[in-house]
């Protein structure tokens, strides 16, 4: 299956909606990133949640999205900018939930 972005809006232009599959993108930032299961998990939600807002931006818009914790991850930032580019930076990405190490430094954004 294909990732797919659907957009609807209602006969009036008071509702917008957007639905997402993104099930290919989560693959390739969890091979480029070396992530495991939880944390592709994370890193898949925070890159889904980007494309949706990303979605509802104009051309020339930009959006970032930042989470930060105490966990293993760290912090999670998706950068999207109108459906067309997305880039999630995940410092400590190959953290599970159940780890209890950390790994690596949180860089600044």
């Amino acid at each position: 299956m294909t990732d797919r972005l659907a957009r609807t809006l209602s006969a009036d232009g008071t509702v917008r909606g957007l639905a997402a599959v993104t099930t290919e993108l989560v693959e390739e930032a969890r091979v480029r990133h070396g992530t495991l299961p939880t944390a592709t998990a994370a890193l898949g939600r925070a890159l889904t949640a980007g494309l949706l807002l990303g979605g509802l931006s104009k051309a020339d818009e930009r959006v970032s999205l930042q989470w930060s914790g105490d966990g293993p991850l760290g912090s999670i930032l998706t950068c999207a900018a109108s459906c067309r580019d997305r880039r999630p930076i995940c410092p400590r990405a190959p953290a599970s939930s159940t780890s209890g190490a950390r790994s690596g430094a949180a860089s600044s954004a």
